[in-house]
């Protein structure tokens, strides 16, 4: 009889164990959402004791400690109900180092759960000794004040010019100008599309034609394209773009727009 009723016992207690229902055996989860100054593995961090947090394990109604584990600091067990901006109280963190980090947290019945997974943040250049960076203007060598010579703005929907490649080797490249966001089209085949917001008539862009060159007579042309991100919605947008082009192929031959392209 003692027997049957011992065996009855452990049925017992092994059903609650493996249904979860056991309240001192019950497993607690681990935290997540780990963030470092509200953001999720950041980088260029200036802020130097930055303040990490995260959100409570499922099931968990509060918090009653919390341990830190991560390079250069392990909290040990901390009783607090803090998950929200918890201070770092490591080693002071250098310049550009990059920080690994996880916590685990006890339930409001003293339980310790699992530790979190790993999160990461990296610090910026807070040291401004550390900018050893000088200033530099463009390499007169390559990007030498450009002469247009008798070169002309062209304007419209799609702009058109041709010029003439003897098949020459040497740099062949294509300085240019517009106005409006565009693609440039080479012999009918996109090489380049502008990028940014700076369509300013002084900003002057280089381009490197030999990829799409034929030995003969080449077609270039500006197409107007949408802009994708407006500065100011207009009720009947520009139609068309003005374009100022020079071509310089080897041995001195030059190209630009003038009265023979079509806009």
């Amino acid at each position: 009889m003692l027997g049957t009723r011992f065996q009855a016992c452990l049925q017992i207690v092994a059903i609650l164990l493996f249904s979860g229902m056991c309240p001192v055996c019950k497993a607690v989860d681990e935290p997540y959402g780990l963030q470092v100054e509200y953001r999720k593995n950041p980088v260029g961090m200036d802020v130097l004791s930055p303040r990490l947090s995260w959100k409570l394990p499922v099931g968990v109604k509060r918090q009653s400690a919390y341990e830190i584990e991560a390079d250069g600091w392990k909290s040990g067990k901390v009783e607090s109900d803090a998950s929200l901006n918890v201070v770092w109280g490591g080693a002071p963190l250098r310049a550009s180092q990059r920080v690994k980090w996880c916590v685990r947290v006890w339930d409001e019945e003293g339980r310790v759960g699992i530790w979190s997974e790993p999160a990461t943040f990296v610090m910026g250049m807070t040291d401004p000794n550390g900018w050893q960076a000088k200033w530099i203007g463009p390499n007169r060598m390559t990007r030498r004040d450009v002469d247009f010579g008798d070169a002309r703005w062209i304007a419209g929907g799609q702009v058109t010019g041709t010029f003439v490649w003897d098949g020459s080797s040497g740099p062949c490249d294509l300085v240019y100008s517009c106005t409006r966001p565009h693609r440039v089209l080479l012999n009918g085949r996109e090489f380049s599309v502008s990028a940014g917001m700076v369509y300013d008539h002084r900003h002057l862009r280089f381009r490197d034609l030999r990829t799409f060159l034929m030995k003969g007579t080449n077609t270039i042309s500006f197409a107007l394209t949408p802009e994708k991100f407006p500065r100011i919605q207009q009720e009947n947008p520009p139609e068309e773009i003005a374009t100022l082009a020079l071509i310089r192929l080897p041995g001195g031959v030059r190209c630009v727009s003038d009265a023979s392209w079509s806009g």
